[in-house]
């Protein structure tokens, strides 16, 4: 098993050429399970293989990203994957993939080897915890570094975080989700922890473990710019991966640096201004950043996102003003600053890209 990478611009149509890859011959009779960050983006995969002729099996909770339990639909994948014919075509999210993976009762090595994995966007591959001082006094006792810099837990605390793994313990001051999040991380074997414990803060990174991924019988990558992305880093230094170009999708798109003139960028933070996350919040920059916008686009078709907060200068996390100068924009059009297959928006001429600006 080998782990390859498809790596092409934004918007240069991955999708398109997964889907019509499910149609031909090649991939025609082989069992694909194809993860993407979202429901909503699993559900323009799903319509592109079906403009290809491939019935997928979607495998989701509810019609949004809101679902309240996991459970049900892990058992759902578990079923599908168990159970799926040959030349099944399986959509499910990250998340729901990677739960189930870390299924201490899901025969991983028989059900999984039949299965090719399409990973798009790779959002999921590695993610942050923070903890402060004030919130880890029954925390981090049970955690120690090891010279090799992973995370892990002290001997004669084991049993007592396996069971916060599981849910049950006494010590309530031990179930917030973050807490849990980082347990559940550390017992599964599906990731590697890297971090250290301080007496101010705990500070980690979590990393799917690539070597519990060549369960499948191939993995695919999916991401825009690969080789800039930290799965990049950490996979092929940390890990000591040779990460391949995938070779059954060759290079379809143009390179924009031969083609002139593409697009216009306007750089629209107020003069003398930084884009620190206080300085958003202060002095009505953000407001002004909005109202700039609207300015430009009062009536024309727009797509903007921006983050949900900022800070003001004393901090503290406040609503970010500037979502209500664009929402007075009417036909500017919210999205969330988040993974987005942009196959629906692609009658768009003009992107207000505002998350940027808040690191």
């Amino acid at each position: 098993m080998s782990i390859f990478k498809l790596s092409s611009p934004c918007a240069s149509g991955k999708t398109f050429r997964i889907a019509e890859l499910c149609s031909l011959p090649l991939y025609k009779p082989k069992c694909v399970l194809y993860c993407s960050p979202t429901i909503r983006l699993m559900k323009q995969t799903a319509q592109q293989l079906e403009k290809n002729g491939v019935t997928p099996i979607l495998v989701h909770s509810q019609l949004d990203d809101t679902a309240q339990s996991d459970e049900p639909v892990i058992e759902q994948l578990k079923a599908v994957l168990r159970t799926a014919p040959a030349g099944s075509k399986v959509l499910a999210t990250h998340k729901t993939l990677l739960r189930l993976m870390c299924c201490p009762y899901f025969d991983q090595a028989t059900h999984l080897s039949r299965w090719h994995l399409f990973l798009d966007e790779e959002t999921a591959i590695v993610n942050d915890h923070y903890f402060k001082a004030a919130t880890i006094d029954s925390f981090a006792n049970p955690l120690e570094t090891t010279p090799e810099g992973e995370l892990v837990i002290r001997e004669d605390y084991k049993p007592k975080l396996m069971a916060l793994a599981s849910r049950v313990t006494d010590d309530h001051s031990l179930l917030s989700p973050r807490y849990c999040e980082l347990v559940d991380r550390i017992v599964a074997p599906i990731y590697k922890v890297f971090g250290e414990c301080n007496p101010t803060h705990i500070s980690a990174v979590s990393v799917i473990n690539p070597y519990e991924l060549m369960r499948f019988a191939e993995v695919v990558l999916i991401a825009g710019l690969f080789e800039k992305t930290l799965t990049s880093l950490i996979w092929e230094h940390t890990f000591s991966l040779d990460i391949q170009p995938f070779e059954h999708i060759t290079e379809w798109w143009q390179n924009i640096h031969l083609e002139g003139k593409r697009m216009t960028i306007r750089y629209v933070l107020p003069e003398r201004v930084d884009a620190s996350v206080t300085k958003l919040g202060a002095n009505n920059v953000a407001e002004q950043i909005g109202a700039t916008v609207f300015a430009h686009w009062p009536n024309e078709e727009f797509i903007h996102t921006s983050n949900k907060t900022v800070r003001d200068p004393n901090g503290k996390s406040i609503a970010n003003p500037m979502r209500k100068a664009l929402r007075e924009a009417s036909k500017g059009l919210s999205i969330k600053p988040i993974s987005h297959g942009l196959n629906e928006y692609d009658h768009y001429q003009k992107v207000a890209a505002l998350a940027i600006t808040q690191p």
